[in-house]
């Protein structure tokens, strides 16, 4: 899998590495849900 954010490459390995990845769960879904103790990112 390649991760693409505003027109560059951003990461890149596997799906499971990919949902693990902070750069880019940050890029899709913000820093918000860091810190919401109890949410799981699936």
């Amino acid at each position: 899998v390649i991760v693409m954010a505003e027109g560059r490459v951003l990461a890149q390995g596997s799906a499971a590495e990919m949902r693990a990845d902070e750069a880019v769960i940050e890029a899709y879904l913000g820093t918000g849900l860091k810190n919401k103790p109890g949410l799981a990112i699936a």
